[in-house]
């Protein structure tokens, strides 16, 4: 019932009773219309506790579909994540027979030992991934090579620090950012994902892979398409990593606010 209509119907009691008292002398008639004044006192707070009650249920209700629609929103965008990719080989052949001249065949068979020992799972992986990232250490593929083989021996730190340093040699690589932000995300470092994301700070990445410009033109077409096809996968992961930093800030502060609104009412 209303609260207004409570009021009324607690101020008409009363007249009569008043009435009862001073004008009919009649004691139990006055006596009734306090027990009746009563009874509706006891019911209106019956009432306003069952109102509070079914309010506090239905804000609930509205809450949890709130966190249901975020969580699913979540879901959605860490299914669509790929891990870091690994260079394309054609680029890295590519590059390392401008860049390192003579050295570039057996560069180039050292790379693919070390890929096919990662694959096998070879405990050696990481020696050789480390001696080939020395070789060609002013290459931000030495370091990202780093940042992927600890990333997948569970060393999340070491290789957030191997994908910085990735990113420092070559910005517009777009891999060294996916792998920082896989790192990043695996030790919870959402604030830095958020207010470091490349996309917010204005910085170019180009779908040249591990090469440039002129590597990328010396492919033939296919290998442009797998190139780019690889370039726009990574950026819509890297583009998800910062939405779900963002929903996940939401989030928290849905419950943050739940939890002052409770302390408060």
């Amino acid at each position: 019932m209303k609260t207004w209509l409570f009021a009324v119907l607690e101020s008409v009691i009363a007249l009569l009773g008043l009435a009862a008292y001073l004008f009919a002398d009649n004691v139990v008639l006055t006596a009734s219309a306090v027990a009746a004044a009563a009874c509706l006192g006891v019911f209106q707070s019956l009432s306003s506790a069952r109102q509070k009650t079914r309010l506090d249920a239905f804000q609930e209700q509205q809450f949890q579909k709130s966190v249901g629609a975020v969580d699913e929103q979540l879901q959605t965008l860490q299914e669509e994540l790929i891990p870091p990719p690994w260079p394309h080989h054609p680029t890295v052949s590519a590059v390392l027979r401008s860049r390192f001249g003579e050295q570039a065949c057996s560069l180039l068979e050292e790379y693919d030992r070390l890929v096919e020992a990662v694959a096998v799972g070879r405990t050696k992986a990481e020696t050789l991934t480390n001696e080939f990232a020395d070789k060609v250490a002013d290459w931000s593929v030495g370091p990202y090579l780093q940042g992927l083989v600890c990333l997948m021996n569970e060393k999340v730190g070491p290789a957030r620090e191997h994908f910085l340093a990735a990113q420092e040699a070559q910005s517009t690589w777009i891999a060294p950012w996916l792998g920082w932000a896989t790192a990043a995300a695996r030790q919870g470092r959402w604030d830095e994902i958020r207010e470091q994301h490349p996309h917010l700070n204005g910085v170019e990445m180009l779908p040249y892979d591990a090469g440039d410009e002129q590597s990328f033109i010396a492919l033939d077409e296919q290998e442009r398409e797998t190139v780019t096809d690889s370039f726009q996968q990574a950026a819509r992961s890297l583009g998800n990593y910062y939405t779900i930093a963002e929903l996940s800030r939401s989030k928290g502060q849905m419950f943050d606010s739940r939890a002052e609104f409770k302390k408060a009412a």
